[in-house]
């Protein structure tokens, strides 16, 4: 890479906190598959550019909580997609449900099969037909040898 490449990389970390991944590559003017590229190749990159953006979703949590605590005016949209900014890439906003399933009294879950014996022995003559209608077959190593 060029020394031009590396000073794009290093301003495209330096506007992640403020415009986010792919803005940031455009002012910089670098393309995401030069960003990705290093990203896979250095992983020293791959840590700045974690922490960068951790600092873009500290500035979206704490705009929320202004909003939160009226110091700071925000619409419904505003709230609304700040939420799913924080739930994609926090995992403490992340909405977990654990649901548990019990039978009568708090016990197993009872499960009923009724097996059509007539429709299985039929299944098990068709299987034996075609099995007498193989080929036998040759040159079988035993596998115990």
């Amino acid at each position: 890479m060029t020394e031009e490449t590396y000073a794009k990389l290093d301003q495209y970390i330096r506007l992640i906190p403020t415009l986010g991944k792919v803005k940031a590559a455009k002012q910089a003017g670098v393309s995401t598959a030069t960003v990705y590229r290093h990203r896979q190749a250095s992983e020293s990159f791959a840590t700045e550019e974690a922490l960068a953006y951790s600092e873009r979703i500290d500035r979206v949590e704490l705009e929320l909580e202004k909003i939160a605590l009226g110091e700071e005016d925000g619409s419904s949209v505003q709230v609304n997609a700040a939420n799913l900014i924080l739930k994609a890439n926090r995992s403490k906003y992340h909405n977990t449900t654990t649901t548990q399933l019990v039978g009568a009294g708090g016990g197993a879950i009872q499960v009923e099969q009724k097996v059509d014996q007539k429709s299985v022995n039929e299944a098990i003559k068709q299987l034996q037909a075609q099995m007498l209608a193989l080929p036998p077959a040759e040159n079988i190593e035993d596998v115990n040898s």
